[in-house]
């Protein structure tokens, strides 16, 4: 599940039907909070499967490139969210542009529990562009 939250919300009151409007909508945001949440294991074991939070970073930001692909561009600050079930937040990513990228993980990763991936376990492959 993605949902995403935008400033300033009224810029996304368009036509849906004029593709123009909904691009020129885009552009306008300047903050966007994107929210993950899954309760699929092979989803959850294939984030952890990037071994450091470095890694795992990477992917988070590699969504955010590919919202700014899509015409989300001129955001200066953002958030991505990252639930695992409904009930542990796994980890949180900032950006801005004064500050940069910081990503910081709440739950050491499941440590010991029954979603820990197995050491062939193939992580999420990285968000592909058309």
């Amino acid at each position: 599940e993605i949902a995403i939250h935008t400033d300033p919300l009224k810029a996304g009151f368009v036509d849906l039907t004029k593709p123009a409007n909904i691009a020129a909508a885009r552009h306008a945001f300047k903050s966007l909070i994107l929210v993950i949440a899954t309760e699929d294991r092979a989803t959850i074991s294939g984030l952890i499967a990037y071994r450091t939070h470095d890694a795992q970073a990477k992917y988070c930001e590699a969504l955010l490139d590919r919202l700014r692909a899509l015409g989300y561009d001129s955001f200066t600050s953002a958030q991505m969210l990252v639930f695992f079930t409904e009930q542990d937040e796994h980890a949180k990513l900032t950006w801005s542009t004064k500050d940069g990228y910081k990503y910081v993980v709440y739950d050491n990763d499941l440590a010991r529990t029954g979603l820990t991936p197995g050491p062939s376990q193939t992580p999420l492959p990285v968000p592909s562009f058309p």
